[in-house]
C-alpha cells in the first residue's frame, strides 16, 4: 500500500486510458503501445490500494445519530418495535434528521412516532442549542 487517494489513482488511469485510446483513434499504435505498461502498472496499484485499504464512513456516514437511524432501520425490518429505541438515541436521530433538512412528517413516518413528538423533540433541541450559544 503506498497511501495514494484511489480516486485519484482511478482518475489517472482514465486519462491515461483516453490518451491511451485517442493515440489508436489517430494511428500512432507505437504511442499507445508505450502507454500499455502504465496502464497496467496504474490498474495494478488501484487493485493494491482498493482491497488492502478499508472503507471508513465519512460525513453523515460516520455521525453516531446516522449508526443509530442505521440500527433502527434494521430493528424495524426483523420486526421489532420503534417504541422500544431509548429515548435519548430517539433524540439523537429526530435531531440529525431535521437539521438534514427533513420534514417533520417524513421524519414522524421513518420512526412510527407521532408528528407532534416529532415537532416537540425538534423545538427542545432548537432551545438547547439557544441556550448554549448564549452562555
Amino acid at each position: 500500500m503506498i497511501g495514494v487517494n484511489t480516486n485519484l489513482l482511478s482518475d489517472t488511469l482514465h486519462v491515461v486510458q483516453i490518451a491511451q485510446e485517442t493515440a489508436l483513434r489517430r494511428g500512432q499504435e507505437a504511442t499507445a503501445s508505450r502507454m500499455q505498461p502504465v496502464v497496467e502498472k496504474l490498474r495494478s496499484i488501484l487493485t493494491q490500494e482498493r482491497s488492502a485499504a478499508p472503507i471508513e464512513p465519512t460525513g453523515v456516514l460516520k455521525e453516531t445519530s446516522f449508526k443509530t437511524l442505521m440500527a433502527l432501520k434494521e430493528k424495524q425490518l426483523d420486526g421489532q418495535v420503534s417504541s422500544s429505541i431509548p429515548v435519548e438515541e430517539k433524540q439523537k436521530i429526530v435531531t440529525a434528521l431535521a437539521s438534514g433538512g427533513m420534514g417533520e412528517i417524513d421524519i414522524a413516518k421513518q420512526l412510527g412516532i407521532a408528528r407532534d413528538e416529532v415537532r416537540m423533540i425538534v423545538n427542545l433541541s432548537e432551545m438547547n442549542s439557544t441556550i448554549r450559544r448564549s452562555k
